[in-house]
């Protein structure tokens, strides 16, 4: 036999050799791994995104309602301009403190909030 032969038949042989022996690791891997295991932690991301998408609706709902409550209020008060207008400036100052635009002015803003929708 040609030495070239040889080189090529041990190559084969092990390549063979190494793809048997990581069969085997994975049929005792897969024959170790319990599948409840597995759904259980199925039922466990689907019951998490589940309360994630429940606490999201109720998060939108709340602000439907407020935003619902806004609209009827501008309804009401449409006919007079001053309360129209002092509910804009309420609106804007609840938006400013949402976005925290004004960080040095914010406690100044708040008070002002405060004191003007009291009256």
């Amino acid at each position: 036999m040609n030495k070239s032969k040889i080189i090529v038949n041990i190559t084969i042989g092990l390549m063979s050799f190494i793809l048997i022996y990581v069969m085997f690791i994975q049929f005792r891997t897969i024959n170790e791994t319990n599948a409840e295991e597995i759904e259980v932690m199925r039922e466990t991301e689907l019951r998490s995104t589940l309360a994630t998408y429940k606490t999201n609706c109720e998060e939108v709902e709340t602000e439907l309602k407020t935003v619902q409550d806004k609209i009827n209020e501008y309804n009401k008060n449409e006919a007079s301009e001053e309360k129209t207008v002092s509910l804009l400036e309420e609106e804007l100052l609840d938006a400013n403190m949402r976005l925290r635009k004004n960080r040095c002015n914010r406690r100044r803003h708040y008070n002002y909030y405060r004191k003007y929708r009291r009256k």
